[in-house]
Order: structure tokens, then C-alpha cells, then sequence
């Protein structure tokens, strides 16, 4: 739940600077730069979804993960907005997509295994034998 609440503080924090960023930037605006709160809201919703209704949460390594991939899309759609604002191109921000996009294979890997683990600690329920 702690979080939950981190992400959407995250989440209002990302919306204010886009919009107080845009404001200033005379008219001129970027889809990256208006939609870069949408990973950390996203998280936030997973993270409440799990907490309210998973009997298996995920582990602190795969929360970690997800955290460090939401908080890399955001920070790579800002990047990526601001230098559209500025009116230029720079092929750089691709590394914040590469590193998002590795993020979240990781984070699924964790996921997976967590659960492959989790399957094989519950011990298997054998049927009665015939009489």
C-alpha cells in the first residue's frame, strides 16, 4: 500500500510539472510530455489491485523492478517531451524505451519465478486410494 501512495504522489507530482512545464512553453506541447504520468498511474493502480485482492502478492524484487521501469517510462516520456518542446530531435532518449522495455522483461522473469516457486512449495493434494 506505502507504495501505492508513492506512485500516486508520483503520479500528481509528473502532472503538474507537465502542466506547469507546457504552460511555459508558449503553446507548443507534446503527447510524450502530457501522457508521462500514465506509467507511474498505472503502477499505482497494479499495486492497489494487488494489495486489495492478490492472495500472493508479489515479492520486494519484483515490486522493485516495476517500480524502476514505471519511474524509467516517466522519466524517458519527459525527456522525450521536453526536447520536442525545445524543438529538436536527439536519438538518446531511445535508451530510456531500451531500458523501460528490459525493466519490464525483468520484472516479468521475477514475476514467473516467484510464482514456478510458489507452486512448488505447495504441497500436492493426492487422492484417497480406492478401498
Amino acid at each position: 500500500m506505502t507504495q501505492a501512495t508513492s506512485m500516486l504522489f508520483a503520479t500528481a507530482f509528473t502532472v503538474l510539472f507537465g502542466a506547469i512545464y507546457e504552460h511555459f512553453s508558449h503553446g507548443v506541447y507534446s503527447y510524450y510530455m502530457i501522457y508521462a504520468f500514465v506509467p507511474l498511474l498505472i503502477a499505482a493502480i497494479v499495486y492497489l489491485l494487488h494489495a486489495r485482492f492478490s492472495k500472493d502478492p508479489p515479492g520486494a524484487l519484483v515490486r522493485n523492478l516495476y517500480t524502476a521501469f514505471s519511474a524509467t517510462a516517466a522519466v524517458g516520456m519527459t525527456a522525450q517531451g521536453v526536447v520536442i518542446i525545445y524543438g529538436s530531435t536527439n536519438k538518446l532518449t531511445i535508451a530510456y524505451l531500451t531500458a523501460a522495455s528490459l525493466l519490464l522483461i525483468l520484472t516479468a522473469l521475477a514475476r514467473l519465478m516467484e510464482l514456478h516457486k510458489l507452486k512448488k512449495s505447495i504441497p500436492a493434494i493426492s487422492p484417497e486410494p480406492p478401498v
